[in-house]
């Protein structure tokens, strides 16, 4: 099992319960959903979430994903990323973490899924 994780707004995931699928802006106006593996979770927070509140990270194992996943090239740095293209059905979802940002507006990768 490879988990890989989705930083989304807390709102944004618990009305999605409804459908039983999770999915974003970036599907539609990108393909694709933005993902992380665990050793990037904490530098894209705090490029893209930096100083947001009620986050939650989705832990995702990436054999029960119904959509195609794909690491691909994104940004300055060369890394690849995972990118689902298509919505995060919600039994891929393995964990729902509450993602809090620190006092000065950083993140830090969740103390309870360190290995």
């Amino acid at each position: 099992m490879a988990t890989i994780f989705h930083i989304a707004p807390k709102e944004k995931w618990t009305k999605s319960r409804s459908r039983g699928q999770y999915s974003e802006d970036s599907l539609q106006s990108e393909g694709f959903i933005h993902c992380s593996t665990d050793e990037q979770v904490a530098a894209t927070a705090n490029k893209h979430f930096k100083g947001q509140s009620d986050l939650v990270l989705l832990s995702i194992d990436t054999s029960d994903i119904v959509s195609v996943i794909a690491y691909e090239s994104s940004g300055d740095n060369g890394e690849e990323y995972p990118h689902i293209f298509g919505p995060i059905n919600h039994d891929a979802v393995k964990e729902v973490i509450d993602f809090p940002v620190s006092g000065d507006g950083t993140f830090a990768f969740p103390v309870v899924l360190q290995k």
